[in-house]
């Protein structure tokens, strides 16, 4: 059972490997972003990273208690916004940047960059949703 009063080192601990991967998300973003010549909607997307990831690592430890289950609320609130934004700025600019690479043998770098940013993009919103859950079962009880 989590107590009400996590220990402050492991809140820091959270708060910073989600920061860190926050900014590798946004990193990839950027550079996938090529100066404006590639997709530009992955940025915009992912700055939403910054906010969510380490409220959904404050809810982890948070969990089992009536604080954790608003953050984690927060945080899915946070990760479904991203969504809409990515998809929506993505129409706009065109969905070509985001499957053309995989779809012909364009740039084996291209191709690998787009992927590993969809991996970190997947595992991010898996972990939000994850959280999201364990504090709702636990609420539940």
């Amino acid at each position: 059972m989590a107590t009400l009063k996590p220990n402050p080192y492991i809140k820091l601990s959270f708060s910073t490997l989600s920061l860190i991967y926050s900014f590798l998300l946004i990193g990839l973003a950027l550079l996938m972003a090529g100066g404006g010549d590639g997709w530009i909607s992955t940025f915009w997307a992912s700055t939403l990273v910054i906010i969510s990831l380490p409220i959904a690592s404050l809810a982890l430890v948070h969990r089992k208690t009536k604080k954790g289950k608003k953050y984690s609320l927060f945080a899915l609130l946070m990760a479904l916004i991203a969504d809409i934004l990515l998809v929506s700025f993505t129409y706009f600019e065109g969905f070509e940047y985001a499957f053309t690479p995989f779809q012909y043998d364009i740039n084996e770098e291209i191709r690998s960059l787009i992927f590993s940013w969809y991996l970190l993009w997947f595992i991010w919103q898996l972990f939000v949703f994850i959280v999201f859950i364990i504090n709702l079962k636990s609420i539940a009880k």
